[in-house]
């Protein structure tokens, strides 16, 4: 996580993300961005990584956030069946 954190820190110089999200690759949401929301997800969802342990990863808290809000992806997630068992 720490590595992601790091990378979203440093893509704040030169882009036009506001300060309330961060993008992985430029300021738009992309792939990637989709990416690292269903990896944490993922590790959240076995129970390897909660919600509480993101706190010192303020960044990527916001960009999971701001992928679940998604009303696609949102809807999604509600109608998914569950990936671990």
């Amino acid at each position: 996580m720490g590595h992601f954190e790091r990378w979203l820190r440093g893509n704040r110089q030169g882009t036009q993300c506001s300060e309330a999200v961060q993008f992985l690759a430029g300021d738009k949401l992309t792939y990637a961005d989709i990416c690292l929301f269903d990896v944490v997800q993922a590790i959240e969802e076995v129970g390897f990584f909660t919600e509480a342990d993101r706190e010192p990863y303020p960044m990527i808290s916001k960009l999971v956030a701001h992928v679940s809000n998604i009303p696609s992806i949102s809807a999604y997630i509600r109608e998914r069946e569950p990936r671990f068992k």
